[in-house]
């Protein structure tokens, strides 16, 4: 799993957070209804701040 660490000072709530993840080579590439959410950690802090869920349509 790829990370990006940035401290909390260089958060940026408008920012555009843009991942991609190759499923081709995963054993959820055959599972029809496949969901993703994303998780972003601020150093220093132990909370994540959690993405809405997405249906990821194959």
């Amino acid at each position: 799993m790829p990370l990006s660490t940035k401290s909390g000072s260089g958060l940026d709530l408008s920012q555009v957070i843009t991942l991609s993840q190759n499923l081709d080579a995963s054993p959820i590439s055959s599972t029809p209804n496949t969901f993703a959410r994303i998780g972003v950690k601020i150093v220093g802090t132990p909370e994540l701040i959690y993405s809405d869920v997405w249906k990821i349509n194959r």
